[in-house]
């Protein structure tokens, strides 16, 4: 029961965290097979589950905002730097960044750029 207890508590530091959670199991005793599948479970339930949040957090921003797509955007060093990325890198670049900047973050900046992609789960 205390390692059922423990591998549910690093799931989440991996859906959180992803850089923590391998190195704090690793110092737990864990095998590290399983810290890779725990640590791969986390991550992908993470992202999931902070990108689907996050999609809908913006689309009831913009419900309660009343701003159009046409309205949203304005030009400006920060935007412009914004879709320079965006343009450059993709989802793939997110994902690579995903461990350094945490995974809900990552997810919400994937949610607020490519909303009605599919395919962004298998990707990302």
């Amino acid at each position: 029961m205390h390692e059922i207890m423990a591998v549910f508590l690093f799931i989440l530091l991996a859906a959180t965290k992803l850089l923590l959670a391998p190195a704090a199991m690793l110092a737990a005793g864990f095998h590290p097979v399983k810290v890779m599948i725990v640590t791969y479970v986390g991550a992908l339930l993470g992202s999931t589950l902070f990108y689907y949040f996050g999609v809908t957090i913006f689309n009831w921003w913009d419900k309660i905002s009343g701003t159009k797509k046409a309205d949203k955007f304005i030009f400006s060093k920060k935007s412009r730097a914004m879709v320079s990325v965006k343009i450059r890198y993709g989802i793939i670049g997110l994902a690579a960044l995903a461990p350094i900047i945490s995974v809900p973050i990552s997810a919400f900046i994937v949610a607020k750029f490519f909303p009605g992609k599919n395919k962004v789960i298998g990707i990302y």
